[in-house]
């Protein structure tokens, strides 16, 4: 029987609408190959967009996802702003396991802004970018999502034709449509191991510090695969988030045997454990070789990078970012090489890479951000303000403008209006504590002590965990004269967040206090953490020495020695105590302080009386 290009577009409209509702009510691609097979051979050329979403939903149900894609591919060309056929084509793309980085292009051909909160759409763009490599890409967009939804992604995908008067789909397009499958909605199964819930689910429980269910929930997910290098870095990441850096280098050391190629974000972790543990060789082998397979994965680069400077390579470090930036044009790169210039005080070269960053990418915040510090630094206050004012407008719900316009302002001694711009920070985030940090200084520095002391416990009450707004209470108390108090606030940060600073805060507080014992214990504790920290170490030789514990104080000045071979102050101490027992060690370290070219009179005087006690008049 002859049929015209009408009746068959007709034919096809109730055809599809029942494949739909097979689909629905019995999910079985049995029926379904009976009703579309008739179809499927008289398909023409030309059809409208309505089929083409229902033929993918269809054949991606049926698991021939080859044809899927096919059809999905000429159904986004039509209406490019559909996100669930977008979806619904990268799960057919990445099922095929073929062209699996088209999987990525067809994610991220849309603006972020326009999936941002669609969490399906996240996790497979996630998968995707673990499928073509790019593994510290798609574990970073899993661990966001485990923060930011606090229930599992939905692994069904809703399909529905957009609503032709809906600006997702052109008129002209819509218009070949001779069918009313826009009224069409139906449900696809993505299946769990393209939406990830169970990684998600451990980064969700490390987000919330429940450690112990992540490591159950890991040690599951290795019950399933022992030999996934994924699933054993994830362990590591578990491991290392609850503090078991052992554990977490024995699960990373198996996830780079397993891995074919190894797991970018498994060479970093094991890069950044062998810095803690002190084998910069090791971290340097890990990241040449990781940098050697992903040349322009820019977090390789910058973790380069950061191992060069901590190397004192810093000139190797500035030439691998600023090539970067020349060559690949990656922003990040001179992000990173501004923050180095403005560290080493270069703030000229700084200035000039903002501009350059300003002009390449003259929409992106971070642009205006590092010229409005850079500015900053070099003593252009107008323009930095002005830059950050900028910045207020281009982030109406973000407080950190509003911050740095108050840097400025108190860089100009300003602080009536530094004070106004906190506040308006604080009106848009109240537990922004940077703004909070800088008003309590200004309390501080106006003897504004209450009023100080209200925001360090404003800080505490938002963040309890952390020991700064202990530590700003401290040094309220301190500038009050109240020393106790000070001791107590000062403990109260060391054992939330132990570093050497709040270390010498509290030592320097007790010994204020008259605690000269607590003051000695403190700074022992923190050597049992940091035992190369030479300025503690050199501080509790002096403060041994000055409580007449000189057995103690000439062994710690010996163990500083060792660190700083040509530390004046610890050639010139430890020659005065050895002046009795060991004169001739005495007068060898007075001579070598002597001779780093220094003549501050403890040192001439220590050499005089040495010489005059050796006889040497």
């Amino acid at each position: 029987m002859f049929h015209s290009k009408a009746t068959v577009m007709n034919i096809l409209s109730v055809i599809s609408h029942y494949a739909f509702y097979c689909l629905m009510r019995a999910g079985g691609a049995l029926l379904l190959s009976g009703v579309l097979a008739p179809a499927q051979a008289q398909l023409p050329t030309q059809i409208g967009p309505g089929q083409l979403l229902s033929q993918g939903a269809v054949h991606y149900s049926w698991g021939d996802y080859d044809k899927a894609a096919r059809y999905l591919y000429q159904y986004v060309d039509a209406a490019p702003n559909h996100t669930a056929a977008r979806k619904l084509l990268a799960a057919g793309i990445l099922r095929t396991g073929e062209g699996l980085a088209q999987a990525v292009d067809v994610l991220t051909a849309l603006p972020e802004d326009v999936w941002r909160t669609d969490g399906q759409y996240r996790a497979l763009l996630a998968t995707a970018l673990l499928a073509v490599g790019d593994d510290i890409a798609g574990l970073d967009q899993l661990r966001r999502l485990g923060a930011e939804f606090e229930t599992p992604i939905d692994t069904w995908l809703t399909l529905q034709r957009p609503d032709k008067t809906s600006t997702e789909t052109s008129t002209e397009t819509l218009a070949q449509d001779r069918t009313s499958a826009d009224e069409s909605v139906t449900v696809v199964d993505l299946g769990p191991e393209l939406i990830k819930n169970r990684i998600i689910g451990v980064f969700r429980l490390l987000s919330q510090q429940r450690y112990a269910a992540a490591v159950v929930a890991v040690d599951e997910l290795l019950d399933d695969d022992r030999r996934s290098p994924l699933y054993n870095h994830l362990a590591g990441i578990v491991h290392a988030e609850n503090n078991y850096p052992e554990l977490a280098q024995g699960f990373w050391q198996d996830a780079l045997r397993l891995g074919k190629p190894p797991l970018l974000s498994t060479m970093l972790g094991l890069a950044r454990l062998a810095t803690y543990y002190g084998e910069q060789k090791r971290a340097g082998e890990l990241l040449a070789r990781a940098l050697l397979q992903a040349p322009q994965q820019i977090e390789i680069i910058l973790a380069q990078a950061q191992y060069w400077i901590e190397t004192g390579a810093t000139e190797r470090a500035e030439t691998l970012l600023a090539n970067t930036w020349r060559t690949a044009g990656q922003r990040e790169s001179i992000v990173k090489l501004i923050e180095l210039e403005i560290q080493q005080g270069k703030y000229t070269s700084a200035l000039t890479h903002a501009e350059e960053l300003k002009a390449g990418y003259p929409d992106w915040s971070e642009s205006w951000l590092n010229l409005g510090l850079a500015l900053l630094l070099n003593g252009q206050l107008g323009s930095a303000w002005q830059q950050f004012q900028e910045l207020t407008q281009r982030q109406p719900e973000s407080a950190q403008p509003w911050y740095l316009m108050a840097t400025v302002s108190m860089r100009a001694q300003d602080y009536v209006t530094a004070l106004q711009e906190l506040e308006q920070a604080i009106s848009i985030e109240s537990d922004y504590l940077p703004a909070r940090l800088v008003r309590a200084e200004i309390f501080l520095l106006g003897q504004a002590y209450e009023r100080a002391l209200a925001e360090a416990h404003a800080v505490q009450n938002i963040a309890g965990n952390l020991g700064t707004g202990f530590k700003m209470e401290g040094d309220i108390h301190v500038a009050q004269g109240n020393f106790p108090a000070a001791v107590d606030a000062y403990a109260q940060a060391y054992s939330r967040s132990p570093s050497m600073q709040t270390a010498l805060l509290l030592n320097h507080a007790q010994l204020l206090a008259g605690n000269h014992e607590d003051a000695i214990s403190t700074l022992r504790n923190w050597l049992s953490i940091a035992s190369d920290a030479s300025s503690v170490r050199l501080q509790l030789a002096i403060q041994l020495e000055q409580s007449g514990q000189l057995d103690d104080a000439i062994q710690e000045y010996k163990r500083t020695l060792q660190l700083e071979p040509d530390n004046m102050i610890v050639l010139n101490n430890l020659a005065w105590l050895l002046r009795d027992s060991a004169p001739q060690q005495a007068l060898e370290l007075a001579e070598h302080a002597l001779a780093l070219g220094t003549e501050r009179p403890e040192v001439l005087d220590t050499m005089g009386w040495l010489l005059v006690n050796s006889g040497q008049q």
